[in-house]
C-alpha cells in the first residue's frame, strides 16, 4: 500500500501545472497563432511608439537626403565607411522555425480549432516575418546560412548548419517563403490593413527581387557575387559542384520584380493630389488627401495604402513625432535633396528655360517646382500653426537654426511630410494617435519601372503608364522624355547617378530620381 501511495504521489507531482503553457497544449487555437505572430511584428517593422523624437521622420539620417543630430562624416570624400551592419543573430529566425515546427504538424493533422482561413493566414504571416528576417541578413551579409529547423544545442550540428549559402540562393529562399505566404494570406483589407496581408507579401517579393537582381547586376565580376573570381565561397567543399549563371539570375530576379510589382500596381489607385498646397485658416482636414494620407487616423480606405500602423491611447500605443515637426526635430533635409526635384514643367533646375527662381529663400526654391517639394517642405509662407479653437494661424517664416537642441533646424530645410494641423495631435506630446503608412502601392509603380527598364532596356507601355501617373499626381509635366533629354549628370548632386563608380544613363537616373522624390 505504501508503494502504491508513493507511486501515485510521484505521478501527480510529475504532472504539468494546469495553467502552464507548453508546446503540447499550445498552438491549437486560431487566437494563439494570431498572438504569436503579431508578437514579432516589431522585430521586422521598426518600433515607433511613445518616443520623444521625430520617429520615422529621421529614417533618412546618414543618407544624402537628411542630417539628424550631429550628422555623420562617414560619407565625405575619402571617408566612406561601411557601417557595423546587422548583428549576427539567429534568434528571430529560430523563433520563426519554432512556430513552424509546432504549428505545421497540427495544421496538417487538422488539430487547430477556429476559422481555417484565419489559421492559414497566421501561418502565412510567419512566412513573411521569416522572409523579412532573412532579407535583413541578405543585405548585411550576402551569403548566409539557410536554416529552416530548430537545431539542438550541439556544436557539431550547429557548425554543420552554419555553412553560408550563396546569396542568390538566399534570395530565392526568401522569395519562396513569400510565395508560400501568398497562398495562405487573406487580403490585408480583412484586417483593416493593420496586419500582414497578401498584397504586402507580394510587394515585399517585388522589393526583394529588385534588390537582388540589381545587386548581382552591378557587382557582377567582383568577389561579392557567387561564382565570380575571388568569391570566398569558391573554396568551400559544400559548394563544390555548384554552377552559377549570374546573367540568368539577374534576368530571373528582375522578371519576378516585374510580375509581382505589376500585380500590385494594377490593383492600386494613387491617392489624388488636388494641387492645394496649404489649408485655409481654420481648415484642419479635407484640403489635400495626398498630404493627409501620411497623418490620417485611419488611412486604410485609401487604395494606395498597403500596410499601416494604428495607434490607440486607450491601449497606451501612441506616437510623438508630430510635435517634433511643428517645433523642429534637430534634423534637416539637405540641399542635394531639394535640388533633385524638377520644375513643374519637367526640367531640372539647371536646364535652360527651367524658370528656377534661385535659392535666396526657401519659397523661391519651391516656386513652380514638383508639387511634392511644395507640399512636403516648409517655406517662409507655409503655415506652421492652424488652430481654429484659438484662432491662431502662424507661418513658418524662418527655420529655427538657433533653437534649443531638440527643436532646432539643422539645415534650414524642414520636412512637412507626416504633419497635421490637428492641434489635439500636437499638444498631447507623445500621445498622438494618427496612423503611419508603412507600405504604399506607389512603390510597385517604381519597382516595375526600374526592373523593366533594366531587364529590357526600354520603357514599355506599362512603365510609361506608371511613370506618367506618378508625375501627374506630383504636379509635374507627364512627358518624362523632356526631363531625360535635359538631364546633365555632371550637374546632378544625387548619388543615384552612379552604380558603383560608373555613371548610369539618364533614363535610369530619372527613374531613381522619381523614387527619391516620392519616398523621402
Amino acid at each position: 500500500a505504501t508503494g502504491m501511495l508513493a507511486t501515485s504521489c510521484e505521478d501527480f507531482l510529475d504532472r504539468a501545472p494546469i495553467s502552464s503553457l507548453t508546446p503540447e497544449n499550445y498552438y491549437k487555437q486560431e487566437s494563439e497563432l494570431a498572438a504569436y505572430t503579431i508578437n514579432y511584428y516589431e522585430s521586422v517593422f521598426k518600433a515607433i511608439r511613445g518616443n520623444y523624437n521625430a520617429g520615422p521622420i529621421n529614417w533618412d539620417d546618414e543618407t544624402d537626403n537628411m542630417v539628424v543630430g550631429t550628422g555623420s562624416t562617414s560619407y565625405f570624400d575619402h571617408q566612406w565607411l561601411v557601417g557595423a551592419g546587422e548583428a549576427l543573430d539567429f534568434t528571430l529566425i529560430r523563433q520563426c522555425n519554432w512556430f513552424f515546427s509546432q504549428v505545421l504538424p497540427k495544421y496538417e493533422a487538422g488539430q487547430i480549432t477556429g476559422n481555417i482561413e484565419n489559421v492559414k493566414h497566421y501561418i502565412g504571416e510567419m512566412y513573411v516575418i521569416r522572409a523579412l528576417a532573412y532579407f535583413a541578413k541578405l543585405k548585411s551579409y550576402g551569403d548566409f546560412p539557410i536554416i529552416t529547423e530548430v537545431l539542438p544545442d550541439d556544436m557539431a550540428i550547429l557548425r554543420e548548419a552554419s555553412r553560408r549559402s550563396p546569396r542568390n540562393e538566399v534570395a530565392k529562399f526568401i522569395i519562396s517563403d513569400l510565395e508560400k505566404a501568398e497562398g495562405l494570406l487573406k487580403s490585408g483589407t480583412a484586417f483593416n490593413k493593420n496586419r500582414i496581408g497578401k498584397e504586402l507579401a507580394t510587394l515585399i517579393k517585388a522589393r526583394v527581387a529588385l534588390y537582388e537582381g540589381t545587386f548581382l547586376k552591378y557587382h557582377s565580376g567582383t568577389p561579392r557575387v557567387p561564382g565570380e573570381a575571388g568569391w570566398p565561397g569558391a573554396d568551400k567543399a559544400y559548394n563544390s559542384g555548384k554552377s552559377f549563371n549570374i546573367a540568368s539570375d539577374v534576368d530571373y530576379f528582375l522578371g519576378v520584380a516585374m510580375e509581382a510589382s505589376k500585380e500590385i500596381a494594377e490593383a492600386t489607385t494613387l491617392t489624388p493630389n488636388n494641387g492645394v498646397l496649404n489649408p485655409e485658416k481654420g481648415q484642419i482636414t479635407g484640403w489635400n488627401e495626398y498630404f493627409e494620407m501620411f497623418s490620417m487616423a485611419n488611412p486604410a480606405p485609401l487604395s494606395e495604402v498597403i500596410f499601416w500602423r494604428d495607434y490607440d491611447k486607450s491601449q497606451s500605443i501612441t506616437q510623438g513625432w508630430i510635435p517634433y515637426i511643428q517645433e523642429g526635430g534637430n534634423n534637416g533635409m539637405t540641399k542635394s535633396y531639394v535640388d533633385a526635384y524638377l520644375m513643374a514643367n519637367g526640367l531640372p533646375i539647371y536646364a535652360a528655360g527651367s524658370g528656377y527662381q534661385g535659392d535666396e529663400t526657401i519659397d523661391l526654391q519651391k516656386t513652380d517646382r514638383d508639387g511634392r517639394l511644395q507640399l512636403f517642405l516648409f517655406g517662409e509662407s507655409t503655415p506652421i500653426w492652424n488652430d481654429n479653437a484659438t484662432n491662431r494661424y502662424d507661418l513658418f517664416e524662418a527655420p529655427g537654426m538657433l533653437f534649443m537642441t531638440e527643436h532646432r533646424d539643422l539645415t534650414g530645410f524642414r520636412q512637412r511630410k507626416h504633419f497635421t494641423y490637428d492641434q489635439i495631435q500636437i499638444s498631447n506630446g507623445i500621445n498622438g494617435t494618427d496612423g503611419f503608412v508603412e507600405y504604399r502601392g506607389a512603390e510597385a509603380y517604381l519597382i516595375y519601372m526600374e526592373a523593366s527598364y533594366l531587364k529590357n532596356n526600354t520603357i514599355d507601355a506599362t512603365a510609361d503608364k506608371y511613370w506618367k501617373a506618378i508625375r501627374t499626381r506630383a504636379g509635374v509635366d507627364a512627358d518624362y522624355t523632356k526631363t531625360i533629354n535635359a538631364t546633365d549628370l555632371t550637374k546632378e548632386p544625387d548619388w543615384a547617378k552612379y552604380s558603383g563608380s560608373t555613371l548610369v544613363d539618364a533614363t535610369l537616373y530619372n527613374i531613381r530620381r522619381e523614387r527619391r522624390c516620392e519616398f523621402i
